[in-house]
């Protein structure tokens, strides 16, 4: 049941990255609500729910990226268990680290994607992907409190609380 809601979950934050969010954009350029919440899932979460968050969130991104079917998967996939090491090891609560993760991580996959389109002879706009890493970071700012404590209410963790 947790999975089916957190598909839902990805496909919703698809709609809004698909409908919504390009008329807010600075220079064609907008963020990825889909991108940070399954980096802020992955962070608070762990591993075996990244993975899984990395092949939906991915999955369903490659929907829309016709020049490179499967890129955001792979990425995705493997970005989501990084980000994971890294929450392994902070303090949850503390926002600085999930939101320096969600930069470099962004820019990661930014690099990845043109990496693997330079092999396949593709091209992007690095200035507006790099841009679009600043807003990711931007988003997880503003969502990344909300996103833990919905999951501190809703899903049973095992936590300490001192």
């Amino acid at each position: 049941m947790k999975r089916l809601i957190l598909i839902l979950i990805s496909i919703c934050l698809l709609v809004i990255d698909n409908t919504i969010l390009p008329y807010y954009s600075i220079n064609g350029v907008f963020p990825s609500l889909l991108f940070v919440f399954a980096i802020a899932y992955s962070i608070i979460c762990g591993s075996e729910e990244a993975i899984f968050i990395g092949i939906v969130s991915g999955l369903l991104q490659d929907i829309f990226f016709f020049k490179g079917f499967g890129v955001n998967l792979l990425l995705n996939m493997l970005l989501c268990v990084l980000a994971a090491k890294v929450g392994k090891n902070i303090f949850k609560e503390n926002r600085l680290i999930p939101i320096a993760t969600a930069l470099g991580i962004s820019i990661l996959k930014v690099l990845g994607v043109a990496i693997i389109f330079k092999i396949f002879s593709l091209s992007i706009d690095l200035r507006s992907a790099l841009l679009s890493s600043i807003m990711n970071s931007i988003c997880m700012m503003l969502f990344y409190k909300l996103i833990l404590t919905t999951l501190d209410k809703y899903i049973a963790r095992d936590r300490w609380r001192f």
